[in-house]
């Protein structure tokens, strides 16, 4: 697969709201938003490693979800647990199950989903999830928000 279709494969997966982004500092040390529109080059640019992009969900809509496990010492199990309760409990296939580091705490376990769907519905079935998983907001955050999230494979 060459970058353009990368390209296209994250606007498909995850873009549904081009007004700002978060790009991370040149340090390293978290990411700043920036009040302009997200345009493929960047995402290619991101795709190349030359920087990270995250983004943000649209004002009432996402094509994905996001579980920001963030349990530092116990992040692979309750990522694991999470996998395991998506699939065998909710019967979500692997396929529509992206699973990347979110830096030096944990993991983001993202849904994709044929259609956009609203973010009221994006967090009703997060917190049922977290209900069935037995964890806190504390340890597995929900995204994207007025947060946003960094994009895979930078």
């Amino acid at each position: 697969m060459n970058i353009d279709a990368f390209v296209n494969w994250i606007n498909t997966h995850y873009i549904t709201y081009r007004q700002r982004y978060l790009m991370q500092r040149e340090d390293g040390n978290g990411y700043s938003t920036i009040n302009k529109p997200l345009h493929d080059g960047l995402l290619k640019a991101h795709l190349e490693q030359n920087i990270t992009i995250g983004v943000f969900a649209g004002r009432l809509i996402t094509k994905f979800i996001c579980f920001d496990v963030d349990a530092r010492e116990d992040a692979q199990a309750v990522t694991r647990d999470l996998i395991e309760l998506l699939i065998i409990k909710y019967g979500l296939s692997a396929a529509n199950i992206l699973l990347s580091a979110s830096g030096s705490k944990g993991y983001h376990v993202e849904l994709f989903f044929d259609e956009p769907i609203t973010l009221q519905a994006a967090k009703q079935f997060y917190v049922i999830v977290l209900h069935d998983l037995s964890v806190t907001s504390n340890v597995v955050e929900l995204r994207p928000t007025a947060q946003g999230v960094k994009l895979p494979l930078s």
